[in-house]
């Protein structure tokens, strides 16, 4: 347990220190969290905001086991954040600064809202934790607070990745039972900050550390790579969709222009209305159809067809 004064003292190196720099270890876990936690404005009503016992949160964590399952060793949740701390420094001895930062800063917090979500079902021994990544979210928000200026986007993209951290589990889940080749289920992902911002290799990055301690650690990153690897095939398949769409789309255009003087004739004879309206053909067809011209609107698509 550590004394007031060590808090203090943490509270001032953090409160002191660009996040983006700090080296944030299994270590000095415990140190830095107290420390974020006693620099909350009104850490009393925040805490009753969100309906948690923040003061207390790291001896909450050093209490609560998780499962002696395939993904953990039951280990407590501030001994597990620890190890992946760690995890994330060997993984990321490569990247830039940046990276790292990011990549740390997620795995600091990524766990933190199990302190509060935990429950315990005595007739499975199995302790779950549902909805922790969201409640993980609404703390660090809180932590973070006033490191926002100093942390720049990374504030964000910490808060998506912990958000997302376990996404891969339900991705995998969902990939086990689509059609063999079929990257539809990935589609939502897609839709997301990580993907758009390009951090879904950081999020792949994450999930090995997060995952590093775990009895099944080969099938799960196997799994893991198996549905970034569906993403990018859906990018591709995408890219050749929007090329071939812009194909036809220029063949359709050069072939309404070129029977633009027979269309404009058609018209003329037929319906002079629309035919002052051309070439705008997408107005054309909608007087035509208030008309109920269906004949001519037939006849026009008929000479423009590829």
């Amino acid at each position: 347990m550590e004394s007031l004064v060590h808090r203090v003292v943490w509270r001032f190196v953090v409160a002191s220190t660009n996040l983006r720099e700090l080296e944030i270890t299994s270590q000095n876990l415990e140190s830095v969290l107290n420390g974020l936690i006693a620099d909350v404005h009104d850490l009393e009503g925040v805490g009753s905001r969100l309906g948690v016992d923040l003061q207390n949160m790291t001896s909450i964590m050093q209490k609560i086991h998780h499962s002696d399952d395939l993904h953990h060793n039951g280990e407590t949740i501030l001994t597990h954040i620890g190890w992946v701390l760690d995890d994330v420094d060997r993984l990321t001895q490569t990247m830039d600064a940046e990276k790292r930062a990011l990549l740390r800063l997620t795995a600091l917090c990524h766990d933190l809202g199990k302190a509060y979500t935990h429950n315990f079902d005595p007739t499975k021994q199995k302790h779950t934790f549902r909805g922790h990544a969201d409640k993980s979210v609404e703390i660090a928000k809180v932590l973070l607070e006033k490191h926002r200026q100093e942390l720049g986007d990374l504030y964000d993209k910490v808060l998506d990745l912990v958000r997302l951290h376990d996404v891969f589990f339900s991705l995998v889940e969902a990939r086990s039972k689509q059609p063999q080749g079929s990257t539809k289920y990935v589609s939502g992902l897609m839709q997301e900050n990580i993907y758009r911002q390009g951090l879904l290799r950081d999020l792949l990055t994450f999930a090995k550390a997060d995952a590093a301690r775990s009895k099944s650690y080969d099938n799960k990153i196997k799994n893991f790579e198996g549905v970034v690897e569906d993403v990018e095939r859906a990018e591709t398949e995408m890219e050749t969709a929007a090329r071939e769409a812009e194909v036809a789309r220029t063949r359709q255009e050069r072939k309404i222009e070129e029977h633009m003087p027979k269309i404009r004739a058609l018209l003329e004879q037929n319906f002079p209305e629309a035919a002052a309206v051309l070439p705008n053909l997408r107005e054309t067809k909608r007087l035509l159809g208030q008309a109920k011209r269906y004949d001519l609107i037939k006849e026009i698509q008929d000479l423009v067809s590829v």
